[in-house]
């Protein structure tokens, strides 16, 4: 910003809010930084597609926010119309518009945003917006939910179900799921994603509604879960593919992209481990089970999780808000624990994750020698597999993208929007 600039800008609160509409408007970054204190705290409105919690500081909001608006929009602004000034506090009234660049939608969304202003630098922003009018511009039309078609393969001598939308001939996404999930917690994501990639998520045997035969003396473990996920990926001819892993879905496929890392051209990491510094206290009880699998320690592990309560426990820990936790992802997971032999199956398969500690060295030099895209996104009040063990991703393949939410494990049911435009930011190397 020029000297005369800076010497006409008065330190009246509104003042400097619109110098920083003006400086946005002209798309004078070195202005905006300016006006920006070197502590600033800048937040999106939640379900903003660019919202990832509180930047701190003029660098995080140019690289989060002002580069990001510069790739994605034509015409975009921001324009005030009514200022409300109460001491070094403005909330400004007004109207975001622009078109998204990569589905040539327009958008025209009111906003609220509140400043904090000391002396001649912005300390603070909140923004208030009408975000369902902001996606509709990025992504597909709630009604392409009918387009996801419910399958069955045959492989490995299992009946494998799977969801799957989205042209076979644009980039492939594979998305596998966790315990005590299935491919139904990708419900939200799939039509948000089908514009941009053909998908396919498939449940995995012990889950949701694959069928394994009686006679197939199916022995569960996470070598033969990959067995399966692998056969499966033949059977339907999947040549090449990203994954989106979270939590059983990782060392699983982890395990699919270590014997074949020619086929994988990205990776999404929500809340799915690799790294023993991911591993949160809430493994202890499964921890004593590894170190002693008694009937006793089964059991324990049994009465704290294998039903309703402990399902929506897993569901609702870390959540905000729990009533936006939809109750039909718990309700159907417990239900299916229920059925004869599953928490034989899911306790067989606590006690062989401890095998799955002795590959992350196999899993972390697959990072390291492809580097492919790589955004880890995690739910960061997640139990189980915390923060640490998504900012190691970093160690392995320094370019990945780590990015923690205000959420708990399943952040799919509160962050769905976010985390899809996130996917398709990060594959489409815009990010």
């Amino acid at each position: 910003m020029s000297d005369q600039h800076s010497a006409n800008l008065h330190h009246n609160p509104v003042d400097v809010v619109r110098g920083f509409y003006a400086a946005l408007g002209r798309g004078d970054v070195p202005a905006v930084i300016a006006l920006l204190d070197d502590q600033v705290q800048w937040t999106e409105a939640e379900r903003f597609p660019y919202y990832s919690g509180t930047w701190v500081g003029p660098q995080a909001v140019v690289d989060n926010l002002l580069k990001r608006l510069a790739a994605d929009w034509d015409n975009f602004t921001a324009i005030a119309d009514d200022f409300i000034v109460q001491d070094t506090r403005v909330v400004s009234l007004g109207t975001y518009a622009g078109t998204y660049k990569k589905t040539g939608k327009h958008m025209s969304s009111d906003f609220a945003h509140l400043w904090t202003v000391k002396g001649d630098k912005i300390t603070s922003f909140l923004m208030y917006t009408d975000t369902a009018k902001v996606l509709e511009a990025l992504h597909a039309p709630a009604s392409n939910i009918a387009a996801t078609q419910s399958k069955f393969a045959e492989a490995d001598g299992v009946r494998v179900f799977y969801r799957e939308a989205g042209d076979p001939s644009l980039p492939t996404l594979l998305l596998l799921h966790g315990f005590p999930s299935s491919s139904h917690q990708f419900r939200q994501l799939i039509p948000l994603l089908s514009e941009h990639f053909h998908v396919v998520a498939p449940d995995l045997p012990g889950f949701g509604f694959t069928e394994v035969p009686a006679e197939r003396g199916y022995v569960y473990t996470f070598d033969a879960l990959a067995k399966t996920l692998a056969d499966f990926v033949d059977v339907v001819g999947l040549k090449s593919y990203a994954m989106y892993v979270f939590d059983y879905g990782a060392p699983t496929g982890l395990r699919l992209a270590v014997k074949h890392p020619e086929r994988v051209t990205g990776l999404i990491s929500q809340n799915g481990n690799a790294y023993l510094e991911g591993l949160g206290d809430a493994w202890a009880p499964i921890r004593a089970y590894w170190a002693e699998p008694s009937p006793a320690n089964r059991q324990v592990i049994a009465d704290a999780i294998l039903h309703l309560a402990g399902t929506k426990w897993q569901y609702e820990h870390g959540v905000s808000d729990p009533t936006a936790i939809a109750p039909e992802s718990y309700t159907l997971d417990a239900m299916l624990l229920e059925r004869p032999g599953n928490k034989e199956i899911q306790l067989d398969l606590f006690l062989d994750y401890a095998n799955n500690l002795k590959l992350y060295p196999d899993f972390q030099a697959f990072l390291r020698a492809t580097k492919i895209p790589t955004l880890a996104i995690w739910g960061k009040h997640d139990p189980f597999f915390i923060p640490p063990g998504a900012e190691a991703f970093k160690k392995d393949n320094p370019n990945a993208i780590v990015e923690l939410l205000d959420t708990g494990h399943f952040a799919l049911e509160t962050h769905a929007q976010h985390i899809a435009s996130r996917i398709i930011e990060v594959l489409a190397g815009d990010s």
